[in-house]
């Protein structure tokens, strides 16, 4: 990812997530795989962060604050225009 991404075991989904924003992009994407190294799945887009004149990044995973067994995660971003450090939940649905 663009200066940042997290691997992290998810129990409930019984697979590894690796989550990461694309350099020069919004967009939260994330993968699944059965170990820390992969192989892993074709990304998936989760969110578009809100923007502005420049893109975010510095995405990081925060699997110490999970819940519902690892189905909602809390993941961290780095927004330049305002300065802030930007808190994002991502919910996944049980069963898939």
């Amino acid at each position: 990812g663009a200066a940042g991404q997290t691997v992290f075991y998810a129990p409930a989904l019984k697979a590894w997530l690796n989550v990461f924003m694309p350099f020069g992009s919004n967009d939260v994407m994330f993968q699944v795989g059965g170990a820390p190294s992969g192989p892993w799945s074709a990304p998936v887009k989760a969110m578009t962060t809100a923007g502005g004149t420049a893109n975010n990044y510095a995405l990081f995973g925060h699997p110490e604050y999970a819940r519902r067994d690892g189905l909602v995660q809390y993941l961290s971003y780095f927004h330049p225009d305002s300065g802030e450090q930007r808190l994002v939940r991502l919910t996944f649905a049980a069963g898939t």
